[in-house]
């Protein structure tokens, strides 16, 4: 399993930040301005940010993180598997877009789950894997980019990766909170 996020792959989690969210921000900040001028809006800016518009993508992101934080198996191999895809491209881009070079950007001591958040872990991928069946097309392409960006950068040491160390322990203390151990 690959735990080594390199800068590259960080590029690579962000711009799928980016994806998720430009858009939207852009749309609320280009009403805001049209709106100081007196002229009619333009369609672009019709558009507002509403974050309940982004709960798939967060969703996702969230597993994301707890999974590549996950010790093995099939869903930590699995998160591991698109860490490496997401560095492998990056490091590619990095490299021959602008001539860069790559580092490792990952956290230190980067936690490594337990059985109890292990446990979580499982429980939110099967409820997300059943509620995708139930969710449109864009909402699922949301949850899976999310997912992606979230295995991307879980280990890194950007906010992300503070993120993800802060979601560890909460699905630890649920997962021995479900199993009756405090």
């Amino acid at each position: 399993m690959n735990t080594t996020v390199t800068l590259g792959g960080v590029v690579v989690g962000t711009a799928l930040h980016i994806r998720e969210f430009a858009p939207a921000a852009w749309a609320t900040f280009a009403k805001k301005a049209a709106s100081k001028t007196d002229g009619a809006p333009p369609a672009a800016a019709a558009a507002k940010f509403n974050l309940r518009d982004h709960v798939p993508f967060l969703v996702g992101d969230a597993i994301g993180m707890l999974a590549i934080s996950c010790p093995g198996g099939l869903i930590g191999t699995a998160a591991g598997k698109v860490l490496g895809f997401s560095n492998t491209i990056g490091d590619k881009v990095l490299s021959s877009g602008v001539g860069g070079s790559t580092v490792a950007a990952t956290r230190d001591a980067a936690h490594a789950m337990d059985q109890g958040g292990a446990a979580v872990v499982v429980l939110l991928v099967f409820t997300a894997f059943v509620l995708r069946k139930t969710m449109q097309k864009p909402q699922k392409k949301a949850l899976g980019t999310g997912m992606w960006s979230g295995a991307t950068l879980g280990l890194s040491s950007a906010a992300s990766g503070i993120a993800a160390a802060a979601l560890v322990p909460v699905a630890e203390q649920l997962g021995h909170t479900l199993g009756g151990a405090l």
